[in-house]
């Protein structure tokens, strides 16, 4: 038996998953229902798998190496910036990883304005000569004001969300809220 958790936010995602099902039951003729049980289950399978597979290849950690590494090889210098002032351990997180790519990071610790610190990560990226900043800074829900002060006040060339699979549903309205930011 197959069971379709629904939720209001998820609804446009809910009807494409089900038009996707009858178009591809459509037209089928089923002796048993053991068979129809098993066309259904496959057929939503196939369905998920069609909706959740990106089209496009998105290893931002991969990307942000690549990107670090092209920067790199082109003599254009890369900075990071520790912007994700609320969540203990995330500066550290980010400095091994600016550590490990060989780039330098600005980080003003914690319980900072995520704003004021990629502000300030750009004014000393300029004063070093840096071309590039890299600004990691939180995207939860309760720091969406901050997220949006820090492009208002900063302009960034390219803003991405990068979601986690344990908040489920929830997804889909951090996703529709972060672009409306």
């Amino acid at each position: 038996m197959i069971f379709i958790l629904w939720n209001s936010q998820a609804e446009e995602i809910a009807e494409k998953l089900c038009e996707s099902v009858a178009a591809s039951l459509e037209g089928k003729k089923l002796a048993s229902i053991t068979r129809i049980s098993s066309t259904v289950q496959t057929a939503m399978e196939e369905a998920l798998v069609r909706i959740l597979t990106p089209r496009c290849s998105n290893d931002i950690l991969r990307d942000v190496h690549a990107v670090a590494y092209w920067h790199q090889q082109h003599n254009i210098n890369v900075m990071m910036a520790a912007c994700d002032t609320f969540r203990f351990g995330v500066v550290e997180q980010l400095q091994t990883h600016a550590r490990r790519l060989q780039i330098p990071i600005f980080e003003k610790g914690y319980e900072k304005d995520p704003a004021i610190v990629a502000k300030e990560a750009i004014q000393e990226a300029t004063r070093n000569g840096s071309d590039v900043v890299l600004v990691d800074t939180a995207g939860r829900m309760q720091l969406m004001r901050a997220l949006s002060k820090l492009i208002y006040l900063n302009s960034p060339d390219l803003v991405l969300f990068v979601g986690e699979a344990l908040v489920e549903n929830d997804a889909v309205d951090q996703l529709m809220k972060f672009n409306q930011v």
